[in-house]
């Protein structure tokens, strides 16, 4: 089936991202009946990448313009280490980084931003959050457990 507007909207509505969205690879994959798309290990930069499997109407620069979840305009550009396309993501996403681990790759770390041309990190943009009651119990049972 063609790529239309209607499917695009359908999939941004289930929580897809827009990139993904409007990526030929995803469509082929749903097309066949797939769970997935086509790619090769290609993702957001939650998981360690950046789309570098897409295949689409986004042009290179136009990666970095629009947050890659909302596809509203990008506030900071993210540098995934390792890889040279810089993708956008608007403030109220740019706490995605914080509160979603990527998944256990080995070598995928939390990326730095861009703000403008200058390389900025997390705790910069958001500052520096205080653990939940919740994240402090883990801490000491995790101490506890450790020295005993």
């Amino acid at each position: 089936m063609p790529l239309t507007m209607d499917r695009i909207r359908a999939a941004l509505a289930e929580g897809l991202s827009p990139v993904c969205a409007t990526c030929a690879k995803y469509w082929k994959g749903k097309d066949r009946g797939l769970p997935h798309c086509l790619g090769h290990e290609c993702g957001s930069p939650l998981r360690g990448d950046t789309f570098h499997d897409y295949e689409g109407p986004l042009s290179e620069e136009r990666f970095a313009d629009w947050c890659f979840v909302c596809a509203q305009k990008s506030d900071y550009g993210v540098v995934v280490r390792g890889h040279k396309r810089l993708i956008g993501v608007c403030r109220e996403h740019v706490s995605y980084f914080e509160t979603m681990r990527p998944l256990s790759r080995a070598g995928v770390s939390r990326p730095d931003f861009k703000d403008g041309s200058t390389l900025v990190t997390l705790v910069q943009i958001l500052g520096k959050r205080k653990k939940t009651l919740a994240e402090a119990i883990v801490d000491t049972n995790r101490r506890l457990m450790g020295a005993s």
